[in-house]
């Protein structure tokens, strides 16, 4: 792996790790989680792609973003699907999808900074 001029090894049978901090990604693991990141972007789009026959728990513990410059934005499926609302704050806020799809959007005006979050996901076989 090669970050500039430095030159890293990494053994093949480790896994790849995700940068969870990037703005916007889309995310391909069985489980995950989803950071506030550091960007200018003031909106930003994750999407959840798990393997056919799962849907996704997605899960965020504790939110507290600045209500009316801020908001995440929970969509069942890809972009343009219906949306669970639009949060900016709440505690154990807790959401499944009805496919191997979900999408989470960021949205900040200009002028506020990216305040702390996380959120965490899993696959859940269909049917359970």
């Amino acid at each position: 792996i090669r970050l500039g001029s430095l030159i890293l090894w990494a053994p093949r049978n480790l896994p790849s790790v995700v940068d969870t901090r990037k703005c916007g990604d889309f995310h391909r693991n069985i489980s995950g989680r989803i950071s506030s990141y550091f960007a200018w972007e003031p909106k930003c789009t994750w999407t959840i792609l798990l393997k056919s026959g799962y849907t996704i728990v997605l899960i965020i513990p504790f939110l507290r973003l600045k209500c009316n410059e801020e908001d995440e934005e929970i969509i069942d499926g890809r972009a343009d699907g219906a949306a669970f609302g639009k949060f900016c704050s709440g505690g154990r806020l807790v959401f499944q999808s009805s496919s191997d799809v979900m999408t989470v959007k960021y949205y900040r005006s200009s002028k506020q900074p990216v305040s702390s979050f996380d959120i965490f996901y899993y696959g859940r076989p269909s049917g359970r």
